[in-house]
């Protein structure tokens, strides 16, 4: 009996172990997955993390464990969203609640719940996202669990920012802050802190909220976890926006960017992409601002976050009204009324109709812009939206005569500006601008009073931009402001010499600072640091260039996000260099010229012809050695669109070669809108400087008929971008030892895909280029002649050109309006070879601005150089601007495609013309001078008398005396 009882014993015994064994075995494996899970978390794969976490929860469900099925279930489901994914978060979510009940600890409902609201916010659904959240609100305690407590509070108070509940925003976020307060998370007191500063700013109260926003931002650094500072580094990108700096606002979003792609974070990559088209948007770089807005919009769209969708529609429907496509804005603009009248959402439908307003404005239909502006103010007024507010009544007050009286609008601007001290500096600016503009008719000191703050704020603006382009266009803004104002001083009170300082702050600025950059030996950057921003540049040309050879659209549109990343990042750059350079931010740019200072640049025969736009209008001022003349053209809607309309009308029919008596009849309103009201002081004037603003820098003015004749016949004429930038060119005559450097390019290699991407036949080869080149270096001893295989990028690089006095590039130029940066010359493209060298075989403007020139004198004789884009006040930023900072004291270029035929004969005249007319300026005691450094240049030299010689002889030509074969060649500088 004892044995039988053994063995029984023995068997219960390995039975127990064997039972005891399984479920060791299964919570070891459910173990190994949670730890997999968590490493993953831990590394920020949230989508590996979900997979592993699901492993676990699928063991523990078969094993009927239900805490441990709601403990994976959970973090599964919380790493799905963070992976973006909300819809398979919330199917999760479905199965996972089935295993909840009354013993379910609160903690877990609480998370459940926060979870779950996550996902309707993602999805825009707001309301339904507040409900959750009440809910788990309601379980929670902030005691037990401060940091999932003090999360929902604050996301409830971002679910209350977006129904426009802007002060219980205010007071949800204030308590998060003091349930955080009392633990150490320091990233959460950070987040809560930086909510705060979100609640403010809705409220229109940016600078009570900035001190929230730094603290947030000490908080973020001090706790080194990168999701405070992906949250931080976003509305320190949006501050600096918002108060004008531009370059630094670019820097954070960088910062933001590179964590949120790091981390793998689609929501937060897609915010830092919005956040850049913001500010590109805002300074007119419309194509770039809509290429971080298309990305934005297909990540929004593919989770389904129609809230998102909307608000995007919005920004999309300003960059079409920027582009002119006002019929596209409004579609896209109504799709998000349409969305927010269903929500009955009075924040962003008072948004919308703000912009519905400003498109109807834009394209000119003033009935329907006065409807959906006074009824967005009025909504905006009643629920205290103060942006909105100002921005509709802002609109409203740039309506015609009729839909506002004067007292009206005097009672509207300075409402506006009482209530645009808490706002952003673009706000503060706009509300003064409008206030000077009124007191204008009324009272002129005041008017002055308001202007002068405005410039001050603009003045800090644009310094606060390291990129040329970007500063340029963040002026052309203001341009039309500084000269109105200076049109005040010379039509009201007869002081020319406060306009004519106003007139010069508006125009080329960007050149003037570049200028002074390139002769500032303190400002030279390190090789390293030239190599550094090279190799970005490099980048960004071979993007352009693959782009020239795209054969479809799709291809066309990825290579554009992909240039539109790779500036981002020169400019970052760029920024994080001067940043590390204090000497940067002390430098001091010159001064500008003042009037009587410009007099004395003149003779008894000379004249400046200063000519700059003004609000529905133009100011003219004639300068003379003794005097000063003005008039104005005002009260004419949309003026500047009117005068480029006829500019190039007359353009056209030079380019078409239309007989002489059509050029007379196209002539006549130009003459009489900018020479004729002058005719009297003109009579004793033979030669005219002229400073251009706008459409007329494409003007080519010796082609103006009067009386049947060319201005040509009657002026020597030449133009300069600012008489202060003028002065600050390099002086000619610098000590090189040789004459002449010549390049013709002959065209590029058959199949060449640049060429293939053209449209233009301009762009084939160039026989008569290589005559010209021969014919221009005959009139030199020291002549250097690059031709045929010879010339190449690299060869070009290769030669020391700032030994060289005289530069003539015959070869092809091509300008990008929509980057000026890559407008330059076409050389005579040998593919293998110049990527031996790591060149393309095109000369940009970039590169141009970096070279080390001494010449006198640079000639472009090829398609359009002296074109570019046109910004306002800065002017042409074509190739020229680029051999002017280079180091070249003037530049011949042209307005369009030239003859090759003419060319060659007008090339040859030129330069014999130009040796002869030296040697009769330059005497014994000017050599003297030149040899002590101590010769001034004439305003009007033998370069410039050299040209219009030229021009006259052709108009003596059997077959070239029409304009189209002379008057497109122009000369800048000194």
């Amino acid at each position: 009996m004892a044995f039988i009882k053994k063995p029984i014993l023995l068997f219960l015994i390995s039975l127990c172990f064997k039972t005891l064994a399984l479920p060791q075995s299964w919570i070891s494996e459910y173990d190994f997955f949670m730890g997999q899970g968590e490493e993953l978390w831990e590394a920020l794969n949230y989508e590996e993390a979900a997979a592993e976490y699901e492993k676990a929860y699928r063991i523990s469900k078969s094993s009927k464990d239900t805490l441990r099925v709601i403990d994976s279930g959970l973090k599964a489901s919380r790493s799905l969203l963070q992976a973006e994914k909300p819809d398979e978060t919330l199917d999760f979510l479905s199965n996972l609640e089935a295993y909840f009940s009354s013993n379910t600890p609160p903690s877990k409902k609480v998370l459940f719940l926060e979870i779950k609201g996550g996902c309707y916010q993602r999805f825009g659904q707001t309301e339904v996202m507040l409900s959750v959240y009440k809910e788990a609100l309601s379980i929670g305690s902030p005691e037990k669990e401060p940091i999932t407590y003090g999360n929902l509070l604050l996301n409830s108070g971002y679910g209350e920012i977006r129904l426009a509940n802007y002060e219980l925003a205010l007071e949800l976020f204030e308590k998060g802050l003091v349930v955080f307060s009392e633990t150490e998370s320091i990233s959460s007191i950070s987040k809560a802190n930086l909510s705060i500063y979100l609640a403010y700013l809705y409220m229109g109260d940016l600078d009570k909220g900035t001190s929230y926003l730094f603290e947030s931002f000490t908080q973020a650094k001090a706790s080194s976890e990168p999701e405070a500072l992906r949250n931080i580094y976003q509305y320190l990108s949006d501050y600096y926006n918002r108060k004008g700096e531009l370059s630094t606002a670019i820097s954070y979003a960088e910062f933001g960017l590179q964590i949120s792609e790091e981390m793998g974070q689609g929501e937060y990559v897609a915010r830092y992409y919005e956040q850049l088209a913001n500010t590109y948007r805002l300074v007119g770089e419309i194509d770039r601002a809509l290429s971080y807005y298309d990305r934005v919009l297909s990540f929004f769209q593919s989770i389904g976050n129609t809230d998102r969708v909307a608000e995007l529609f919005i920004s999309i429907g300003y960059c079409f009204r920027e582009k002119g496509e006002y019929e596209e804005a409004e579609e896209v603009l109504f799709k998000a009324l349409e969305y927010y009248r269903d929500k009955k959402r009075n924040y962003d439908i008072a948004f919308v109709l703000e912009s519905i307003g400003g498109n109807a404005f834009y394209s000119g239909n003033f009935d329907k812009a006065y409807t959906n502006l006074k009824e967005s103010s009025e909504l905006a007024k009643k629920h205290s939206f103060k942006r909105i507010e100002q921005n509709a009544l802002a609109f409203m007050l740039l309506l015609p005569e009729g839909y506002l009286s004067p007292l009206e609008r005097k009672a509207i601007a300075k409402y506006m500006f009482s209530s645009s001290e808490t706002l952003d500096l673009r706000h503060q600016l706009r509300s003064l601008r409008y206030l000077s503009e009124i007191h204008a008719t009324s009272s002129l000191d005041s008017a002055f009073y308001y202007a002068n703050q405005a410039f001050e704020k603009i003045e800090q603006q644009r310094l606060g931009t390291t990129d040329g382009i970007l500063r340029a266009d963040i002026f052309a803004g203001h341009a039309t402001f500084y000269n109105t104002v200076g049109s005040w001083h010379s039509s009201m009170n007869e002081d020319y010499e406060s306009a004519f300082d106003l007139f010069e702050s508006s125009k080329s600025r960007v050149l003037l600072d570049e200028l002074a950059e390139k002769n500032a030996p303190e400002l030279e950057l390190s090789p390293e640091n030239q190599i550094q921003l090279k190799q970005h540049q490099k980048q960004i040309d071979q993007l352009f260039r693959q782009k020239e050879s795209a054969r479809s659209q799709e291809e066309i549109e990825s290579l554009n996000h992909e240039i539109t990343d790779a500036k981002f990042e020169y400019e970052v750059a760029l920024e994080r260099i001067r940043d590390a350079h204090p000497v940067w931010s002390s430098f001091l740019y010159p001064e500008r010229v003042g009037l009587s200072d410009t007099q004395k640049l003149l003779d008894s025969d000379s004249g400046i012809l200063y000519y700059s736009f003004i609000k529905n209008g133009l100011a003219v001022m004639l300068i003379t050695k003794d005097e000063v003349y003005y008039h104005q053209i005002d009260g004419e809607y949309r003026y500047k669109s009117k005068l480029a309309k006829e500019i190039n009308a007359f353009r056209d029919a030079i380019i078409n070669v239309e007989e002489e008596v059509i050029l007379d009849s196209l002539s006549g309103p130009l003459y009489g809108q900018l020479f004729a009201p002058f005719e009297n002081q003109l009579e004793s004037i033979s030669n005219l400087a002229v400073v251009p603003d706008g459409p007329i820098a494409l003007l080519p003015l010796d082609a103006l008929m009067n009386d049947g004749s060319f201005l040509v016949n009657r002026f020597t004429i030449k133009s300069l971008p600012s008489v202060t930038s003028y002065l600050k060119l390099s002086d000619p005559y610098r000590k090189t030892e040789k004459d002449i450097f010549a390049v013709a390019g002959s065209g590029f290699e058959e199949g060449d895909p640049f060429l293939r991407s053209k449209t233009q036949n301009a762009f084939a080869a160039l026989p008569f280029t290589l005559i010209e080149a021969d014919s221009v270096s005959s009139h030199f001893e020291e002549s250097y002649v690059l031709k045929n295989d010879a010339v190449t990028e690299a060869g070009i690089k290769n030669v020391d050109i700032s030994e060289y006095r005289y530069l003539h590039f015959a070869t092809h130029g091509n300008i990008d309006e929509a980057s000026p940066r890559q407008s330059g010359l076409i050389l005579s493209k040998k593919s293998e070879m110049e990527r031996l060298f790591g060149e393309d075989g095109y000369l940009n403007a970039v590169e141009i601005s970096s070279f080390d020139i001494s010449a006198d004198l640079v000639v472009l004789s090829a398609c359009n150089t002296a074109t570019g884009k046109v910004i306002t006040g800065e002017g042409l930023m074509g190739l020229q601007r680029s051999f002017l900072v280079a180091g070249a004291s003037s530049v011949v270029a042209s307005l369009w495609s030239i003859y090759d035929r003419s060319t060659p004969v007008f090339m040859n005249k030129f330069y014999k013309n130009l040796v002869e007319m030296e040697s009769e300026e330059i005497g014994f005691f000017d050599r003297i001078s030149l040899w002590f450094n101590n010769y001034e240049p004439e305003l009007f030299d033998y370069k410039t008398k050299a040209l219009r010689e030229t021009k006259l002889e052709m108009l003596d030509h059997p077959y070239y005396d029409h304009p189209v074969h002379w008057a497109s060649f122009v000369i800048t500088g000194k």
